[in-house]
């Protein structure tokens, strides 16, 4: 049954989230160690603080998710909320946390979707749109444009509308269908491959719909569709 493949699934993926944690774990020791015996200058402890910090979110991140997918859907608390007072708080808190990186967050509201609201559990509804900012920038590490565009739209369809745009390095034709298949993360160097299909869960939870395209070599799309409450 299915709980019994999410824990074979998770039991093959043990030691390549094992590796990645013991990584991340000697990177912070090191670090810790090394501003503990060294007299450094501030902008350099600064910059070590900065990557421990980077590193610790990482493995709370990694043994997070392995707990959510285990468990399955979790409780939610689901609340009628104004599409952009969510809106002004997603951009508040992560327009300015790319700085370290050089990443530019660009945000957008369509002003026709003021005064509209949605049914959504804000805290799970804010892991969707930190995991997808996350791999954002993940792609974008080896490029020189670092954008990711967020624009909040009412479509054709009276829904609203959430795309994430990055222009980072684009997933391959071939592997867009499985996306958002559990443990599937095409390479990258870390993460237990559980955050888009946890993402995919959530949206679906809230009735509604996520998509991707992508351009190999060149951007990312993400979209989300959410019913307006009237």
């Amino acid at each position: 049954n299915l709980k019994n493949y999410k824990m074979a699934a998770i039991g093959d993926m043990t030691n390549s989230i094992v590796h990645d944690i013991k990584n991340s774990m000697t990177v912070i020791i090191g670090f810790s160690k090394l501003i503990k015996k060294e007299e450094l200058p501030k902008a350099k402890i600064d910059e070590l603080v900065d990557i421990i910090l980077r590193q610790s979110e990482q493995v709370i991140g990694q043994l997070r998710a392995v707990l959510y997918f285990a468990r399955g859907d979790g409780s939610y608390a689901f609340d009628l909320e104004d599409i952009y007072d969510f809106y002004l708080k997603l951009e508040n808190e992560n327009r300015d946390t790319s700085n370290v990186d050089k990443i530019e967050m660009k945000f957008e509201f369509d002003e026709g979707l003021k005064g509209k609201k949605i049914v959504i559990d804000r805290a799970r509804m804010n892991q969707v749109m930190l995991n997808i900012f996350s791999n954002a920038k993940d792609a974008m590490m080896g490029k020189e444009e670092k954008v990711i565009t967020t624009r909040f739209i009412k479509n054709d369809d009276d829904k609203l509308l959430i795309s994430i745009k990055d222009m980072g390095i684009g997933i391959k034709r071939e592997n867009l269908n499985t996306i958002f298949e559990p443990f599937v993360s095409f390479g990258k160097k870390h993460g237990t491959g559980l955050g888009l299909a946890i993402v995919k869960q959530i949206v679906e939870k809230s009735h509604g719909e996520i998509s991707v395209k992508s351009k190999y070599g060149e951007w990312t799309e993400f979209n989300i569709e959410l019913p307006l409450e009237s």
